[in-house]
């Protein structure tokens, strides 16, 4: 994803959540709770990225921590933002379906 702060990364392999710097290095390599990480989201300065292994969907910041913006989320894949109504959109891979939530 890209922010004005350049661009994040989230990965499934290693459950990191990192910026990559203008020559490609890794720079505030984070983990939160658990990994399985699948989709990103830039929400005011704060970033939503889902988890498999979580069940989860964390909210933190670069550098900082990451904790449960919304639980009970069986293989949450790669999540949207919709900005007009305020949801988070949520892809449930194994259930084949999509939920969207209000977000506190």
């Amino acid at each position: 994803m890209v922010t004005d702060g350049g661009l994040v990364v989230v990965t499934f392999g290693s459950g990191e959540v990192y910026g990559l710097d203008e020559k490609g290095k890794k720079k505030d390599v984070t983990k939160p709770p658990a990994g399985h990480l699948d989709g990103i989201v830039a929400l005011g300065d704060a970033l939503l990225v889902s988890s498999w292994d979580g069940s989860a969907v964390y909210r933190g910041k670069l550098g900082g921590t990451f904790e449960t913006a919304l639980g009970d989320q069986k293989t949450p894949a790669d999540i949207g933002y919709d900005t007009k109504r305020g949801r988070l959109l949520v892809p449930h891979f194994a259930e084949n379906t999509v939920e969207a939530y209000e977000l506190k």
